[in-house]
């Protein structure tokens, strides 16, 4: 059941501590709400960068090891 603004504004509880306390908790959770999800994707962003960085550097890591095997393994031990 939902109260309308005519029934509160007839009550008298629209200039009431508790009422302004609740739309104050109302007005915080939607602003957080929406401050959570923004961070969400701010995340998921930075897990994607972290993702390709590793596959940057697991190729450069590899590109290294081919360079030791031809460095280290093209001329004769005697």
């Amino acid at each position: 059941m939902s109260i309308g603004e005519d029934e509160i504004e007839k009550i008298g509880i629209k200039e009431s501590a508790g009422y302004k306390n609740l739309i104050a908790i109302r007005d915080y959770t939607q602003s957080t709400r929406t401050m959570f999800r923004d961070l969400q994707k701010d995340n998921e962003l930075y897990k994607n960068q972290v993702r390709q960085l590793n596959i940057a550097l697991e190729g450069l890591r590899k590109q290294i090891i081919e360079l030791q095997i031809k460095s280290y393994g093209g001329g004769s031990t005697s």
